[in-house]
């Protein structure tokens, strides 16, 4: 508001990953209310009433230069409910020009209801194959671009026309696509201009608009998943844990991620045989599946997971394998779920990758670095129960077999396992 520094934000110059890094947040820095150049963009947008976003710095400092002054970026994350309202503030009419690939199409799609929903008017812009607005005005020029700019279509017109072009002459799937695209138009604020787009859609799905117009009155938007209710989601509770030992209580605290959890190296009885250790998973299945998730729509985090190893974060086969080819898509600036399709070959695989496809729907638009952060939590918390219930079976061991020294040994690490616990720090 004030042209402050709030934070940094820095791109690679090669091809190492990640490829963005910004300052972390805090109570002046939050990615899903800050928009980047609003500041200098803020009065052009009055004047035009009209600005166009772009995902990234690059992007934007390169219409910028070319003169374009009513234009905004993202910092690293999808369009919010706060950047809608922030935006609506200053314009009328939302331009998203955004890479011409998967991920771009999708970026726009999940950005369209949140900016309808604010009253905007939000249009598209196609760009050549191969181009994003960095390339592209670089390459025409800023006369030759702004030409580009106002012929600006809608961008409900745009999704009906990709959604139907997907489903092809399938009936079921064009009847699927249909009713998203009905969805899509519900969150257009006003039944006048809701109706206004339903004689096109008629046109390109052969569906009667009288049909459509009653389909329409029936349509429910999906309720959004509440942001505070998602950790439980990600993070559900252990279904088999030992009996708390020692006064200890379970915690929900920051998962320190430089930290290692404490049975990873020099402690009590490591090389315990493999027969005694519990039956307790590094981590649940569903917060592994939750972590693939995570791993198939974000580069960041997938490239943090692999930096972290795949051994500390997923103890299920099947899992740490879909782990690291997703690893291995994103390296080859492949999109994940389309790449994956092809080289999952095993029945177990297959199926778990469209679990994997199906539950990353579920996943909310923003605040993924907090998700993923929960999920660790898990992995961390998993961990120091798993070496508690070892410790347990350990001790008894030793008192059957009158080792005290043993049990000694023992009894000081569950101590120190419990006093993390009980002060909520991993």
């Amino acid at each position: 508001m004030f042209g402050h520094v709030v934070a940094f934000g820095g791109r690679v110059l090669d091809d190492s990953l990640p490829k963005y890094i910004n300052s972390a947040e805090s109570a002046l820095y939050h990615k899903s209310r800050i928009l980047y150049g609003l500041f200098q963009a803020k009065d052009d947008m009055r004047r035009q009433s009209k600005v166009v976003v772009v995902e990234g710095y690059f992007d934007h400092l390169a219409l910028v230069q070319a003169g374009i002054e009513n234009v905004v970026a993202t910092c690293g994350t999808a369009l919010t409910t706060d950047h809608g309202r922030v935006l609506k503030r200053y314009v009328e009419q939302v331009v998203l020009l955004f890479d011409q690939d998967k991920a771009g199409q999708k970026a726009c799609f999940r950005a369209m209801p949140i900016l309808l929903q604010a009253g905007l008017q939000v249009l598209t812009l196609e760009l050549p194959d191969g181009d994003d607005p960095d390339t592209c005005v670089n390459r025409e020029g800023a006369d030759q671009f702004n030409q580009r700019l106002e012929q600006a279509r809608s961008a409900v017109d745009y999704y009906m026309e990709v959604k139907l072009s997907e489903a092809g002459d399938n009936a079921e799937a064009r009847a699927k696509a249909v009713n998203e695209i009905l969805v899509m138009i519900r969150h257009v604020p006003g039944e006048i201009e809701q109706d206004v787009h339903l004689p096109s859609l008629a046109r390109a799905s052969g569906v009667q608009t009288e049909l459509l117009r009653r389909q329409l009155e029936r349509t429910v938007i999906p309720q959004e998943p509440v942001r505070k209710a998602a950790p439980a989601q990600v993070v559900p509770p252990p279904q088999q844990e030992q009996p708390p030992a020692h006064g200890d209580e379970d915690y929900s605290g920051q998962y320190g991620q430089s930290e290692q959890p404490p049975h990873s190296a020099g402690n009590a009885y490591d090389e315990a045989p493999q027969r005694r250790r519990a039956a307790v998973s590094v981590t649940d299945n569903k917060t592994q599946k939750w972590l693939l998730s995570l791993m198939m729509v974000d580069e960041t985090v997938s490239h943090t997971v692999i930096e972290k190893g795949l051994e500390t974060l997923f103890d299920d086969p099947c899992c740490r394998y879909l782990a690291d080819l997703i690893g291995q898509a994103w390296q080859q600036t492949k999109q994940p779920g389309e790449w994956l399709l092809d080289q999952c070959e095993q029945p177990e695989h297959q199926a778990l990758l469209t679990q994997i496809l199906i539950q990353g729907k579920e996943l909310p638009n923003e605040n993924i670095e907090e998700i993923f952060g929960d999920c660790q939590l898990a992995v961390a918390k998993g961990q120091l129960k798993q070496r508690r219930a070892e410790l347990h079976a350990l001790m008894r061991e030793a008192e059957l077999s009158g080792d005290s020294d043993r049990q000694t040994v023992c009894l000081q690490e569950l101590t120190q396992i419990n006093r993390q616990l009980k002060s909520r720090i991993v």
